[in-house]
């Protein structure tokens, strides 16, 4: 079939060689050869009967012949690469400060800073909330760390998490009860009836400046008091307050004070009348 389709190309004209062709049996043709009279021949029967496919057909081998890129793009090399992501706009921005910006600090209203101690129960469901403002802060903290420190047995306990609450907080609530559960399951100083000093700070520590234009200073101005409530006694059962005067003790004497009073008054004045008699007689 191979040969006939060679005779073929000849009598038509697709194909003549320069030199004349000797055909040789189809033992004596290697595979290329042969794959190659095959390709001409298909090529020249699509031709005449449809001329797009023939040209399709060279589309093909065309690009098949091509060695590949490498890019993936699906020309037949197989080669692909992976696909890169878009770059990212970074959006860091850098804080300016003002040299002449004012020192930054943080001011407790509640309790308030400038009142006397503040007194809270260790009890259930007995929450402490600490609230404060921020003054001439321009740039915001990142976190914020409470602690409080007990003058009696020189402990400093961390009220907030570990890790600081957020640096734009503008208040604390404290459960000082489990606060003193979680301690003693973890063998950790127990809260004790004192008074304390709440601090108060930013992640640069409770050592930072306090004189930097525009970030927040550390503040350990306020003290408040814990106690542990007791159960009610009434005074017929004998209660005594241990920490009060001695005015109980007067006010019971006060019947007796009044009549040695009254007794002075009266013994002054007459003897004044007597003597004032003795001497005009």
């Amino acid at each position: 079939m191979l040969i006939a389709g060679y005779h073929q190309m000849l009598q038509r004209g697709y194909w003549a060689p320069s030199e004349p062709q000797t055909l040789k049996p189809p033992c004596f043709y290697s595979l290329p050869s042969l794959h190659a009279t095959y390709n001409l021949f298909l090529l020249s029967s699509l031709s005449l009967s449809s001329p797009l496919a023939a040209a399709r057909l060279a589309q093909d081998k065309m690009a098949a012949n091509q060695p590949g890129n490498g890019n993936g793009n699906g020309n037949g090399n197989g080669n692909q690469q992976p696909a890169q992501n878009p770059p990212v706009a970074s959006t860091t921005s850098t804080l300016t400060i003002p040299q002449t910006a004012a020192a930054g600090g943080i001011t407790i209203t509640r309790p308030d800073q400038t009142a006397p101690a503040s007194y809270f129960k260790i009890a259930q469901s007995a929450l402490v909330t600490f609230g404060w403002n921020f003054t001439s802060v321009i740039a915001t903290p990142a976190t914020l760390h409470i602690q409080a420190y007990c003058p009696v047995n020189s402990v400093t306990y961390t009220l907030s998490p570990a890790t600081g609450i957020p640096g734009n907080s503008f208040n604390f609530t404290w459960d000082p009860y489990a606060y003193s559960m979680s301690a003693a399951a973890s063998n950790l100083p127990q809260l004790i009836e004192a008074t304390y000093r709440l601090q108060v700070f930013d992640e640069r520590g409770l050592d930072a400046p306090a004189n930097v234009g525009g970030r927040m200073a550390p503040n350990a101005k306020v003290a408040f008091a814990l106690y542990l409530p007791k159960a009610y006694t009434p005074l017929a059962s004998g209660w005594v307050c241990a920490g009060c005067s001695g005015a109980g003790h007067l006010q019971a004497l006060s019947p007796l004070i009044t009549i040695g009073l009254a007794m002075l008054i009266c013994m002054v004045f007459g003897g004044w009348s007597v003597t004032g008699r003795s001497r005009s007689s």
